[in-house]
């Protein structure tokens, strides 16, 4: 994976646009704080603009993180 830069978290106000904006530009960026219901909206984005998506526990919460596919 490349040097992420991009980061938010779910606790931030607007975080979604934040996601879209990142993931429209095709740079990597982690989100944390994700929960279950987080989930969905995880999914919608890495399939909207075809981006690689996994998360990870990091410490005491999970962390979600995109990047863009290769060959896209």
């Amino acid at each position: 994976m490349r040097n992420i830069v991009n980061s938010t978290t779910t606790r931030t106000q607007g975080w979604q646009a934040d996601c879209w904006n990142w993931a429209k530009a095709r740079m990597p960026f982690e989100l944390y704080g994700i929960q279950t219901q987080h989930m969905a909206f995880c999914r919608a984005l890495s399939s909207a603009c075809r981006l690689k998506f996994h998360s990870r526990q990091f410490h005491d919460e999970a962390v979600a993180m995109f990047e863009p596919s290769f060959g896209h």
